[in-house]
């Protein structure tokens, strides 16, 4: 399957399962594939056949995305160079989730989620550590006791009771005495980088955009640059979050427009394209338009952000 394929397999999963996605041929980027939502999960996906063809860059340039989105990163992969991926075990590239397609077609659609993921030295799973003690104590053994019974460590026991993952064996062994399960299942789109994560460095920036990134701090936007991605920087101040493509020239806005304006409905934020030319019109196709001209009459974020909110959805 090449990699076309498996963007189109995703999309097909995340539609039958009730995801809404940015359209595909709106978001040609190197990043990600799409932008999906189902009620409060957003995902921010990228599709590749060798999973562990990710490069650390690409890797911290899709994790700084879904951060800014407020989203959680997912790469959906075929194989590894070791061979296809274990269905219902996560794999993480650089911090990033990987999983297969079928792992994600089984938690989707078949209602059945990962259980283990791939570590140092092996598969492992989350313990219900409230779970296992309440079985031993139910018992009445102390941890002695149940190392005894099930070949394992009275310290790896106790660990495990605190919170800490089990060797996908030893938590078998574990079930098996007990007869009943004592792990936790994985939801691969709960995953946030932390913030303030580091990432790679930030690409060069034109002009214009030194400009508009200068302007908007002025005025008490944070602000935070994009690479490589179909949206140039995040505006954040305390009532608004602005997905901002900036372009020097007009020519390219009612493209950039449409872009931005995709992610910002899946993402449910806004979108605005920064000008450096004049334009006849307040908005691209439903995305507002702020010129330099207006950056250099405003008087704050609040009269900018009034601006944007007068002309989105004007022609």
């Amino acid at each position: 399957m090449r990699r076309e394929e498996l963007v189109q397999e995703l999309r097909k999963v995340l539609g039958r399962t009730g995801f809404f996605m940015t359209e595909p041929k709106l978001v040609a980027n190197q990043v990600f594939d799409l932008v999906a939502r189902r009620d409060a999960t957003l995902i921010v996906a990228k599709c590749t056949v060798n999973g562990y063809s990710l490069s650390r860059e690409a890797a911290e340039q899709l994790l700084q995305v879904a951060q800014l989105l407020r989203a959680s990163p997912v790469v959906v992969s075929l194989h590894s160079p070791r061979g296809a991926l274990e269905p219902g075990v996560i794999y993480l590239r650089y911090h990033v989730p990987l999983v297969s397609l079928e792992t994600l077609k089984d938690y989707l659609i078949e209602g059945v989620p990962p259980v283990a993921f791939a570590g140092p030295g092996g598969y492992f799973v989350s313990v219900d550590s409230l779970a296992l003690r309440r079985a031993r104590q139910q018992r009445k053994l102390s941890l002695d006791a149940l190392a005894r019974e099930v070949g394992l460590s009275r310290r790896a026991i106790q660990l495990y009771e605190e919170g800490m993952s089990a060797a996908v064996e030893a938590a078998e062994r574990l079930e098996r005495f007990f007869g009943e399960t004592i792990t936790v299942p994985i939801d691969p789109f709960t995953y946030r980088a932390e913030p303030g994560a580091g990432f790679g460095p930030e690409g060069d920036v034109t002009a214009f955009e030194a400009y508009v990134f200068r302007t908007l701090e002025g005025m008490g936007w944070r602000v935070t640059q994009a690479v490589r991605c179909p949206f140039d920087a995040l505006a954040e101040a305390p009532s608004a979050r602005l997905l901002s493509a900036i372009e020097p020239q007009k020519a390219r806005a009612a493209a950039r427009g449409r872009s931005i304006a995709g992610i910002a409905r899946v993402a449910e934020t806004e979108a605005v394209v920064f000008v450096g030319e004049e334009m006849s019109k307040g908005a691209v196709d439903g995305t507002p338009v702020v010129t330099r001209r207006d950056l250099e009459r405003s008087g704050g974020s609040e009269e900018i952000w009034d601006l944007i909110r007068r002309r989105k959805g004007s022609s």
